[in-house]
């Protein structure tokens, strides 16, 4: 693994990095959006009948899914290592380029803020005004949501899971000594405009456990 030694992304790697997600997402092995929606939908219902509620089952897919990110992340780690540095603030150009790489949605809009004051955490913000995962759901009688069942979790559980887990794979690789947390803030099936996350930044020596 070679160290990373830009301290911050230039022309050259925003332009590769509007190049790669194209490519990436054209070789990629396509899985129909219909089918991860469904296959999605009925792993929630059987962690529902698991643990007894959504907002539990949606936590367990949020840890499901940052624990095993990983495992099918590490390609995609290597191959997106040229458009890595040293910034934490650069995460918002990582973050837009792989949703893109791996679903061909675009992020509506995403943007960087450093911390406020000592203390607080680097933050990513960033929306979708579509979701693939809770498309049709609200046409579906065989499972009942109610937005009040989502509790701290939106529908999109799993994209936070991955995301906490490939940001923090990026700061490891790219020697970026923060840890990363995100959390779904707005979830369009709560009613909410668009789709919102938020990745947080803390200092490893500081970094306090999330749920």
């Amino acid at each position: 693994m070679s160290p990373i030694k830009k301290e911050k992304v230039g022309l050259r790697e925003k332009l590769l990095a509007a190049l790669g997600k194209r490519i990436m997402y054209w070789r990629a092995k396509k899985v129909p959006q219909l089918l991860i929606n469904l296959s999605y939908r009925e792993t929630i219902r059987l962690l529902i009948e698991l643990y007894g509620d959504a907002g539990s089952a949606l936590k367990a897919m949020f840890q499901l899914a940052r624990d095993a990110g990983p495992d099918f992340l590490n390609e995609w780690v290597e191959s997106a290592s040229p458009i890595f540095s040293k910034h934490v603030g650069d995460h918002a150009l990582w973050i837009k380029s792989g949703y893109y790489g791996f679903t061909g949605d675009h992020i509506t809009y995403i943007e960087y803020f450093p911390p406020e004051k000592e203390g607080d955490p680097h933050r990513v913000v960033w929306r979708i005004d579509k979701c693939f995962l809770c498309a049709g759901l609200d046409q579906d009688n065989t499972i009942d949501i109610k937005k009040e069942d989502l509790k701290d979790f939106g529908w999109g559980a799993a994209i936070a899971g991955i995301f906490t887990a490939t940001t923090n794979m990026i700061n490891e690789y790219a020697g970026i000594e923060f840890t990363c947390h995100v959390r779904e803030t707005k979830c369009l099936l709560k009613g909410d405009p668009y789709g919102e996350f938020v990745a947080e930044f803390y200092p490893k020596e500081k970094d306090a456990e999330k749920p």
